[in-house]
């Protein structure tokens, strides 16, 4: 029996199809992405132009499962529906996605 895991296809570019076209490991991948100066800028630019080219866009769900902590903001409010939330919430999608901080929308039903 082989102890090998199997990699469900899910169509998404991973860390490994970013490594294997830079010709890297994983792990130099996940270190460029999360500690650049760490890494040489040669290899850097290298890496940068695999994820470039494939479109890599990092699992933060994934990213937090595995490190065990997550950098999550929550936006509780009576009514998505509002005037101005929906936009609002937008807004903070696009400034929290190159943070790499995931976002949530919830709603609470205010009191009667």
């Amino acid at each position: 029996m082989s102890l090998t895991r199997k990699r469900r296809s899910t169509g998404k570019v991973t860390l490994a199809d970013v490594a294997q076209l830079a010709g890297v490991g994983t792990m130099t991948v996940s270190r460029a992405l999360r500690t650049p100066e760490q890494v040489s800028d040669k290899l850097r630019e290298k890496i940068e132009a695999a994820v470039q080219e494939l479109g890599y866009m990092p699992n933060l769900a994934a990213s937090a499962l595995a490190s065990a902590s997550s950098w999550t903001i929550a936006m509780v409010v009576p009514n998505l529906s509002e005037a101005g939330c929906s936009e609002m919430f937008a807004g903070l999608q696009q400034v929290l996605q190159p943070c790499r901080v995931s976002d949530h929308a919830g709603r609470i039903p205010a009191s009667s």
